[in-house]
């Protein structure tokens, strides 16, 4: 295996105008037969190099790449074909060694990062009810993140006439999200899948309960009925296909 060592100085904003970071550059060919490092051979201005993180491009390699930083023995792991910033505790007379598996360039800097986590699970959330499966931990334990995305509609808008008997329209295939506005002055009971019927005391239905002029959006599986019914009057539900919250 052979690297190309750089070291040089960086700007950070999350310390004192006072003085400048360093880092070390690592870049070359990697392979399963581990890289020592030793920190204490590393200096910038007759100041001991001290990692506290780094920058880590493995979107060419074609293994995941091991950092174990030692006394420690702990281990930061990039998957493969990945770019990934990654923070961990650098101990004074630290060494560390690399292994992977292909081309890779991997930037130490001396400075806290912001970790990102390429395999963490993104959830959508829809006025605050989080929607889907619930997510497993991921293998190295990252928290999730959480985002919401913002309702897209795509294809037409239909119309479903609500009455006293269940009705229903079917979604096209692809669909991820769906958005139903009530517009009537009754309230519905809508169902995906099944067919739409009104609960009654010590009868439990699967159908969730719309308000008069209300409008929810829901994750919803291509190609699945929605259900609607009321207990008097006619409504209209109008269902949009989309994807997002």
């Amino acid at each position: 295996m052979t690297l190309q060592v750089q070291q040089g100085f960086t700007t950070n904003y999350l310390i004192p105008a006072a003085g400048q970071t360093q880092h070390v550059t690592y870049s070359g060919v990697l392979s399963a037969t581990a890289e020592n490092l030793d920190w204490r051979n590393y200096a910038v201005n007759n100041q001991p190099f001290i990692p506290q993180g780094a920058f880590v491009d493995n979107t060419l390699g074609t293994g995941d790449i091991t950092l174990n930083i030692q006394p420690l023995n702990y281990n930061v792991v990039i998957k493969a074909g990945v770019s990934q910033a990654v923070q961990f505790p650098a101990p004074a007379q630290a060494t560390m060694s690399i292994s992977g598996l292909g081309q890779a360039t991997v930037v130490f800097v001396n400075f806290p990062v912001l970790p990102t986590n390429p395999t963490v699970t993104l959830e959508a959330i829809s006025q605050g009810i989080a929607l889907g499966v619930v997510p497993t931990p991921n293998s190295n334990g990252a928290p999730y993140q959480i985002i919401q995305t913002p309702f897209a509609p795509v294809g037409n808008t239909q119309a479903l006439s609500v009455g006293t008997a269940s009705a229903s329209i079917t979604l096209a295939s692809g669909t991820t999200s769906a958005r139903l506005v009530n517009d009537g002055a009754q309230p519905i009971f809508v169902s995906f899948g099944s067919a739409a019927v009104i609960p009654a005391p010590g009868t439990p239905s699967a159908a969730f309960c719309m308000l008069p002029n209300t409008v929810e959006t829901f994750t919803v599986a291509g190609g699945v009925t929605v259900n609607a019914i009321a207990a008097s009057g006619t409504n209209v539900l109008y269902v949009t296909q989309g994807s997002g919250a």
